[in-house]
């Protein structure tokens, strides 16, 4: 599977993506128990990857981060890009 053919159309997608997540960190963040095991936080680690990929690579890189998230235990480690 392959980038959007046309620029634009992943500029559109990286867009759609960064307003779900602001409007993640809008509504749902806050209601959530504060039990981030990485820094920064997964919506913050997201938002930097559509800002610095293309949209399936922040798209995948966001999910295995979403996951490792999920699934850790222990203490806060960073986990940069």
């Amino acid at each position: 599977m392959s980038e959007p053919s046309s620029p634009r159309a992943g500029l559109i997608l990286n867009r759609i993506a960064l307003r779900l997540i602001l409007t993640y960190q809008e509504k749902v963040g806050p209601r959530l128990r504060p039990d981030c095991h990485f820094e920064p936080s997964c919506s913050q680690y997201g938002q930097q990857a559509f800002t610095k990929y293309g949209s399936l690579r922040a798209t995948a890189v966001t999910l295995r981060r979403i996951v490792r998230c999920t699934f850790a235990h222990g203490a806060r480690r960073p986990d940069p890009l």
